[in-house]
């Protein structure tokens, strides 16, 4: 099952449709749907019958995090169940089928009597690879918002190593220590994102990293994309206990 149906503009539609609720104050509590508000599932799907099942029909994501949705909205307290709301259509989730690759350090080289800075081809074949998996997990539009990049490389476990060891690995018992360094993977993929110019604006727009390298009978870059939620004004002013204060 693929979220949204694997469709960009049926995702740009919903979220748009959740925008628009948030921004005229129409996402409430205790009420599923009804004249033009509702809470976070009515408010996506606007059916009027209140069926969790249809968030599989109609955006291909199982029921079970509708319900799960559901319940997180309506414990949440009332300043922030409303921002909340839209979230879990604010996170990008894939995973990317490949040996994941380490960015190689530039190399130098003199050419026509000039010393120039370039990258090895092995990183660059890799971020285009890599890009290749990515972009059918594109944004319809690339993001304006804060970013929190969160990845997760799992790399092949050694033939060489005994059963017990090799079991132990697949586990999670035993991590990878050598040779591809976590920050150079970290850092081929954010580039290859960047350079794709879709899924954001500015690798500066990244304000959280998280990184782990772990061993699996699958190797494969797991990659989570969220937009990280800044309050307006408005917002702030009731989170501060402000209520309309001018700072």
């Amino acid at each position: 099952m693929k979220a949204f149906l694997d469709d960009a503009n049926l995702k740009a539609k919903y979220l748009d449709r959740v925008a628009a609720h948030e921004a005229a104050d129409e996402i409430v509590k205790g009420v599923y749907w009804h004249g033009g508000k509702g809470c976070a599932i009515g408010c996506t799907l606007h059916d009027p019958k209140g069926s969790h099942e249809q968030y599989e029909a109609q955006l291909g994501v199982p029921q079970v995090l509708a319900r799960l949705e559901d319940t997180i909205f309506e414990g949440l307290p009332n300043r922030n169940a409303k921002r909340t709301e839209a979230r879990p259509m604010h996170l990008i989730a894939f995973t990317v089928p490949m040996i994941p690759v380490a960015k190689g350090r530039p190399r130098a080289a003199v050419i026509a009597g000039s010393a120039r800075i370039f990258t090895p081809r092995a990183t660059v074949r890799a971020e285009q690879e890599f890009v290749a998996f990515a972009l059918e997990h594109a944004p319809p539009a690339p993001i304006r918002e804060p970013v929190a990049l969160r990845l997760v490389f799992v790399l092949p476990i050694p033939e060489s190593r005994p059963a017990w060891w090799q079991a132990a690995a697949a586990a999670g018992a035993i991590y990878p220590r050598g040779p591809k360094d976590l920050d150079n993977m970290a850092k081929l993929v954010q580039d290859a994102l960047n350079r794709s110019g879709r899924f954001w604006g500015d690798d500066a727009q990244v304000v959280t990293l998280e990184a782990r390298k772990i061993y699996g009978t699958r190797p494969e870059t797991r990659v989570e994309l969220e937009v990280v939620h800044e309050p307006t004004r408005a917002e702030w002013a009731v989170d501060a206990g402000l209520f309309g204060a001018g700072a």
